[in-house]
């Protein structure tokens, strides 16, 4: 009796290794994302590239595109979609001890290129965001403000009123000219 129940217990315990795990794994699809993170930032399916496991919860990973480097430590950059679309553009805040990995070298955010993609991870329980940093123990995430980024509505003077004083002289010039010749051609 013993026997065949160890034997049982021994059938079963191997029936557990055999069997295929049924643990679904997380995907940028079936993430569980908040109502704050979807709220504040709508596209995250869509941007998000993967799903990693890090010990503080479950983050998206995204990409960005680097449109320019403000003062405090800010930058205005585009998510790029899955569809290969960008999103408007949006200010996120780093630390000022953040450095990117360009190269396998570390590069402070001033020192960036525009037009450089960046990695940037989301979490999936908050609305929090974080740029790659050199080493995985420094992300520092920050809340997803994601304003759209002040642009600049007028463009750069390029041009002068010069040609417009000019062709005014020239009228001018040749009003006064038709003058003196209608004169002379009277006789005054």
């Amino acid at each position: 009796m013993i026997r065949r129940i160890a034997l049982l217990g021994l059938a079963m315990t191997a029936g557990f290794y055999v069997l295929p795990s049924t643990a679904q794994t997380v995907t940028c699809q079936n993430a569980v994302f908040t109502e704050q993170v979807t709220t504040r930032f709508p596209n995250v399916r869509t941007a998000c590239q993967a799903i990693e496991s890090r010990p503080d919860g479950y983050v998206a990973k995204v990409q960005a595109r680097l449109v320019r480097v403000l003062s405090g430590n800010r930058a205005v950059v585009r998510f790029e979609h899955a569809d290969g679309t960008r999103s408007n553009s949006q200010t996120i805040e780093v630390s000022p001890d953040f450095r990117a990995v360009v190269d396998g070298k570390p590069v402070r955010l001033q020192d960036l290129s525009v037009d450089q993609d960046l990695t940037a991870y989301v979490k999936v329980s908050e609305p929090v965001v974080a740029l790659a940093p050199q080493e995985p123990t420094q992300t520092r995430y920050v809340a997803i403000v994601f304003e759209p980024a002040q642009e600049t509505a007028t463009l750069p003077r390029t041009g002068t009123h010069l040609p417009a004083v000019l062709f005014m002289g020239l009228l001018l010039g040749v009003a006064g000219m038709g003058m003196t010749i209608a004169r002379k051609a009277r006789g005054v």
